[in-house]
């Protein structure tokens, strides 16, 4: 009956780490988020997470926005900004990691345009 709380199978809802992430941008605190959130669902016990979760939660997205992956796609990002014709495109596995990355400057684009597929 209490498994769900069993650390292994905890889990924050995709709706409730959106919320978190919403209210934590506007500089409101995890433990007033956590106590906001008790107070809409009226207790502790109907909220399928601990407060520790969240902290969890908040330090796997920093590791995730400091990662190789992010780095890769901000540089990507900056260069569509200078080159309108940067064209861009990758997959993201089940697992959460990325796959299949394919991109194209203009000037690679262009020579496509006159050589061809050589």
């Amino acid at each position: 009956m209490l498994v769900e709380y069993l650390p292994p199978y905890r889990k924050m809802p995709d709706v409730y780490v959106a919320y978190m992430d919403s209210l934590r941008q506007v500089a409101i605190s995890v433990p007033k988020i956590y106590k906001l959130l008790t107070s809409r669902t009226s207790g502790f016990d109907l909220i399928p997470f601990t407060k520790r979760d969240m902290y969890n939660e908040v330090r796997r997205q920093r590791g995730i926005r400091k990662g190789d992956v992010n780095a890769m796609i901000r540089y990507f990002e900056a260069g569509a900004k200078s080159d309108e014709k940067l064209f861009w495109r990758y997959h993201v596995s089940a697992y959460q990691h990325m796959y299949d990355l394919f991109w194209s400057y203009r000037r690679s684009q262009d020579d496509y345009k006159i050589f061809g597929n050589v």
